[in-house]
């Protein structure tokens, strides 16, 4: 079959289905080009379906309900799609520190899941130098692990329940070989228990030397050297528990960690 196009008042053709197919993919025929057949009944060429039979393409699938979330980490709410999360972030309905989760998952801090990251970023580093510079004339401090504001005098943050006075610890660190060689020489006498800070432990180990000492000594004695082995025993089970608690002790009186 032959077609003519109209441009400007003025016909041209006849051409074929596939030539104008040509016209058309070089951008010379328009939707609106009058086309004829005969050229007497004319009509726009978006009629002819060799030319323009442009499927539609279908709608996308609704977006699935899928995502829950909670606000106080205990009451859940959703199901929820992922485009109404994101307009609740926006709106400051959720904050970064909320909740949300999928069925059968855990729930995750939404600034830590990859689909609502860019629209709750993580918090900001605290500048604790800078809060430092705010509070020196203030009489308070600031906790370093949460920043939450403290009085002076505070040595753990009611926040988050870090330590933050800490000056005890660095002056009362013992050294675990000092331990090692005063249980060595003084082992006895409970000396490395007394410089741990286990005092209950030194105080039991000098009252079992003072006491059960003489006591084999002097059935040693009265003997007349038969019970001289309960004297070599009774050492003899000192120096085994002294070994035993030198590798079985790893922290100080207050259960700080040897240095």
């Amino acid at each position: 079959m032959s077609y003519y196009i109209k441009n400007r008042g003025k016909a041209f053709g006849p051409f074929n289905e596939q030539q104008l197919i040509e016209l058309k993919m070089k951008g010379k025929i328009s939707r609106n080009v009058d086309v004829s057949e005969d050229q007497t009944n004319w009509f726009t060429a978006e009629n002819l379906s060799f030319l323009y039979d442009e499927k539609i393409p279908p709608p996308p699938p609704p977006e699935p309900s899928e995502w829950f979330y909670s606000t106080d980490g205990d009451v859940g709410y959703g199901p929820v799609t992922k485009t109404v999360i994101h307009q609740m972030v926006q709106k400051g309905t959720l904050t970064r520190d909320c909740y949300v989760w999928k069925q059968g998952e855990m729930a995750q801090v939404i600034y830590t899941v990859p689909e609502f990251a860019v629209y709750a970023p993580p918090p900001k580093p605290i500048d604790y130098e800078d809060k430092l510079k705010q509070v020196n004339n203030t009489g308070g401090k600031y906790c370093f692990a949460c920043g939450a504001a403290l009085v002076m005098s505070a040595s753990t943050c009611p926040t988050c329940g870090t330590r933050v006075d800490k000056s005890d610890e660095v002056q009362g660190q013992v050294s675990r070989l000092a331990y090692i060689l005063l249980a060595i020489f003084f082992g006895g006498l409970g000396v490395h228990d007394f410089y741990a800070g286990r005092i209950g432990s030194g105080v039991a180990i000098l009252l079992l030397t003072f006491i059960c000492l003489p006591v084999l000594i002097l059935l040693s004695t009265i003997s007349f050297g038969l019970l001289s082995p309960l004297l070599v025993l009774g050492g003899l089970g000192m120096f085994i528990f002294i070994i035993v608690e030198i590798c079985a002790v790893t922290t100080d009186g207050k259960g700080r960690p040897f240095v």
